[in-house]
């Protein structure tokens, strides 16, 4: 059985509206929204929750991430969050050392924290993202990922040529 995601699926599409709006073109995508997105600070009010939790390192580099890039660390484990300034999309996956990280959903096991941190991305109306969808081809030209292997995690959230839980 196939589990990639199909062109009638209403999360890529609304995704892929979502990437046409803000680099306004996908052969000559416009970078003006990054940091003017991040300026207006859309997820200010769920931050200040997640700090009540966490201690919150940021490792956003607008050279290539189009999200804010964040470790949170626990007392269990720690979890890199990536929220997308393209749309209200994140990507979740815990730390591990000596392990390539794999994006985890509501279906994994999850701890404790973990549900708390899921139920407060719906609480705040961000779609956590699965896999399949994060590795949807998207025709989007980036100045770090070769043509033609874009896929929907480049554009929400890092250009970066290897997607983080491929071989290198």
């Amino acid at each position: 059985m196939d589990n990639a995601p199909n062109a009638d699926d209403p999360t890529v599409n609304g995704i892929h509206d979502a990437i046409r709006m803000a680099y306004v073109s996908l052969s000559r995508p416009e970078w003006f929204f990054v940091e003017r997105t991040a300026a207006e600070q859309p997820y200010r009010e769920f931050l200040d929750h997640l700090e009540r939790r966490f201690d919150i390192t940021d490792t956003t580099d607008f050279n290539d991430d189009v999200s804010l890039d964040l470790v949170l660390c626990g007392n269990e484990h720690a979890w890199s969050l990536m929220l997308s300034l393209v749309g209200r999309y994140a990507v979740l996956w815990r730390l591990r050392p000596s392990r390539a990280p794999t994006p985890i959903t509501e279906k994994d096991s999850l701890t404790g924290t973990e549900t708390w941190v899921m139920e407060l991305l719906r609480a705040h109306h961000i779609k956590l993202l699965e896999k399949r969808v994060l590795e949807t081809p998207v025709a989007l030209r980036l100045h770090n990922t070769l043509p033609g292997r874009s896929r929907v995690f480049q554009a929400l959230f890092s250009d970066m040529d290897i997607l983080p839980w491929e071989d290198r």
